[in-house]
């Protein structure tokens, strides 16, 4: 259904001119990735509202999808395959994951969030073949991820301080799945060419 939308908006897009005809897969494939994230988010406030959990969700979702639009990494091949997979990991991490770490001893934690926090900081971007990125948009969104990593350990450092350790776990799990992500895509991409 998202992609039905997507293609006709990009078709009237097309017809005026807005977007040239060899621009036409690239202006689909933003379309459908901006549909996708209006679902996505109504998604959220659902599962905010039901879980009870309306910080949570956010602490874990905000710096995943900054991330993201940075960092790129495996994408599921279907709009329905990605807000299933997205929901049911979102679910796992506040109701599985994140309690467990909560309970975990501090110092692990932080071991853990600052070793994958640096993973990720010298993680170069990857993206899915239908994005063309010029080296300079990817040298500039290399720069934007790791100040988004910074404000990261910052939030999670002046929160930890103030007695909120949630906010240290749910956004360790946002950079362990773009970490994860990123990997995915790299050996689909070694695996399939890209």
């Amino acid at each position: 259904m998202l992609h039905t939308i997507s293609s006709r908006i990009t078709a009237y897009f097309v017809a005026r001119n807005w977007v040239e005809e060899s621009n036409a897969p690239w202006c689909l494939y933003v379309v459908e990735k901006k549909l996708l994230q209006v679902c996505f988010l109504l998604i959220l406030l659902v599962c905010s509202i039901l879980s009870g959990q309306f910080v949570n969700v956010w602490v874990f979702m905000l710096p995943l999808y900054l991330l993201r639009s940075r960092i790129g990494g495996w994408h599921a091949p279907y709009a329905w395959l990605c807000l299933s997979m997205t929901t049911a990991m979102t679910l796992l991490v506040l109701f599985l994951l994140g309690p467990a770490l909560l309970h975990a001893s501090p110092y692990a934690v932080w071991g853990l969030d600052l070793a994958v926090l640096a993973i990720a900081f010298l993680l170069p971007p990857i993206y899915p073949p239908q994005l063309h990125f010029e080296t300079e948009v990817v040298q500039a969104n290399i720069r934007k991820k790791n100040g988004i990593l910074l404000g990261v350990l910052l939030v999670q450092g002046v929160t930890f301080i103030l007695g909120i350790r949630q906010v240290l776990v749910f956004s360790f799990y946002s950079v362990l799945i773009s970490v994860l992500l990123v990997w995915i895509e790299q050996l689909k991409q070694k695996m399939y060419g890209g």
